[in-house]
């Protein structure tokens, strides 16, 4: 797939800022990257039709019968989508 840019969001551990949710500025990327999904079936051609300026969510798991942990792809979830906004434009 290819990514044009990224942003990290991370949730907040100290006691006083429990459960806070930051999200870091977005980067530019514009490269390729592997991810392991199945929200949409077993199909590639299940994700392509609207994969142009589409937003994903990237989690980790570890799959069944498999060796190791994949980046996983979802679609994003509500309480991430403040963090949505604010994307760098584009060439």
């Amino acid at each position: 797939m290819l990514v044009i840019q990224d942003r990290k969001v991370h949730e907040r551990k100290e006691p006083w800022n429990l459960g806070l949710l930051e999200a870091s500025p977005w980067i530019p990327v514009n490269g390729s990257r592997e991810y392991f999904a199945r929200f949409r079936g077993d199909s590639c051609g299940k994700y392509v039709p609207d994969a142009a300026r589409k937003m994903y969510f990237t989690s980790w798991e570890y799959p069944r019968y498999f060796p190791t942990y994949l980046q996983a792809l979802r679609d994003v979830p509500q309480m991430y989508m403040k963090f949505a906004g604010h994307t760098r434009p584009t060439n």
